[in-house]
């Protein structure tokens, strides 16, 4: 079995816009932003479901980073609220080609409550200023939860307090574990996301504003 404890680098549990922005909404119009930050924001005093809603209900995927892709299966709980069961694929080409080499999920999905529609202004795509254009809020949330790794590349390593971590070789090289065994406490947050046609873009606060933070496709 390897000794990877000198190059061996931390993983993080989950991603970080799982808490920050990536649930999804409805929203009406044309047209979502991949650039800029929001410049104006007013929420509406009573948040009703819109009935998009359920529009959104599938499978949605980041864009491809260095190797790294995050997935979203997104189903309908109730009127007002979606769950989403969220993956990491990592790749051993950096452009994301060919079947993950290794998969990270959470054991326990966040769920997103709608919490209003918002107005905010950023940049669209094509665009040269910012439009303001309606976006809808959501309030996150995610059990206390710990990882789960799969794939052809991973290879579960001992470590010496007994338990083991699952670690794989990335699209830049090196190794990569996670720890399975790791607990994470319960935790909420909030969003705000624009969906046009089969794309959005998640939107994370920024002080009184927001900010354009991923851009998603809906592949099935």
């Amino acid at each position: 079995m390897p000794d990877v404890s000198a190059n061996c680098r931390s993983a993080p549990y989950l991603p970080v816009m799982m808490l920050c922005c990536a649930v999804l909404a409805a929203c009406g119009g044309g047209g979502g932003g991949n650039d800029g930050p929001g410049v104006g924001t007013t929420l509406q005093s009573v948040p009703t479901p819109p009935q998009q809603l359920g529009a959104l209900i599938g499978i949605w995927t980041t864009d491809c980073g260095d190797g790294e892709r995050d997935v979203y299966t997104i189903s309908r709980v109730s009127a007002d609220t979606l769950q989403l069961a969220v993956k990491t694929d990592y790749y051993t080409s950096t452009d994301c080609r060919g079947v993950p080499t290794a998969t990270d999920e959470p054991t326990a999905p966040v769920q997103a409550v709608y919490a209003g529609t918002m107005d905010a202004a950023f940049v669209l795509p094509g665009a040269q200023a910012a439009s303001m254009v309606k976006v809808d809020r959501l309030a996150l949330s995610i059990a206390a939860r710990t990882s789960r790794v799969s794939g052809p590349g991973v290879t579960r390593v001992a470590q010496p307090d007994g338990t083991t971590k699952a670690c794989f070789t990335p699209a830049d090289g090196g190794t990569l574990c996670i720890g399975e065994s790791f607990m994470l406490p319960a935790s909420t947050s909030s969003t705000a996301v624009y969906v046009y046609g089969n794309e959005m873009v998640t939107l994370a606060p920024n002080g009184a504003t927001f900010e354009i933070e991923q851009h998603l496709t809906r592949v099935f």
